[in-house]
């Protein structure tokens, strides 16, 4: 399952040691029930009770330690009570998607067929849409110039052919270019695709993406 309940002793622990921290869900309506979409772009806090109970009391010297500086920085709104505020996701995933983005870019064949954007779609449907403009423009162009011949009987045996040609615009009515071959467009959705990816696979596909030992990211302002 993508998501599971977590009792709250469970979900500090995780999230005490976790740098990325956590996001709110939405639940989006639909026909066979609810779609959780996760908000990585949004700041998360959570509000947990300090260490040993109320009376702040921990088992060992470390979780002890760790509560007195939490309820230093606790929260103020319901005192007594300790909060981990995490920034948001994306924010801090930033520079690995920035190192993989430089990458895909550098190495376009390492992705095969993937588009990440509307702008990977387009580089990809534009010259697609212009071959096949230009084919059906030949194509066209090549039944206008067609010829049709009927024969017609005379005295005898002999014959005589007679050519009709097409007309110049093709008998075509002034409009949009006319389509010899119909195109298609095949549309499918897989269940579940984002929740079915293998994580191994998708880590060897990022690892064969990573080249250099390091790299340095930079983001300017004005």
């Amino acid at each position: 399952k993508p998501y599971a309940r977590l009792k709250k002793p469970s979900a500090r622990y995780a999230l005490q040691r976790h740098l990325l921290g956590f996001s709110r869900l939405r639940l989006l309506p639909k026909h066979s029930g609810l779609r959780p979409v996760a908000m990585l772009g949004r700041p998360a806090v959570a509000s947990f009770a300090p260490p040993g109970g109320r009376n702040g009391k921990s088992l060992s010297l470390e979780g002890r330690q760790r509560g007195d500086k939490e309820r230093q920085r606790g929260d103020k709104k319901r005192p007594g009570r300790v909060s981990l505020a995490f920034r948001p996701v994306n924010a801090g995933l930033q520079s690995v998607f920035d190192v993989l983005r430089f990458e895909s870019k550098r190495r376009p064949e390492v992705m095969g067929a993937n588009v990440s954007d509307y702008h990977d779609v387009r580089a990809r449907l534009v010259p697609f849409i212009r071959r096949w403009r230009a084919r059906q423009r030949r194509l066209a162009r090549e039944m206008a110039r067609e010829t049709r011949t009927e024969p017609r009987e005379l005295n005898g045996d002999e014959t005589k052919t007679k050519t009709k040609r097409a007309p110049a615009n093709g008998g075509v009515v002034a409009g949009p270019a006319p389509v010899v071959e119909r195109p298609f467009i095949v549309a499918a959705d897989v269940k579940g695709a984002f929740d079915s990816i293998p994580l191994d696979a998708l880590e060897r596909v990022a690892a064969a993406l990573v080249e250099a030992p390091a790299y340095d990211v930079q983001r300017l302002t004005r």
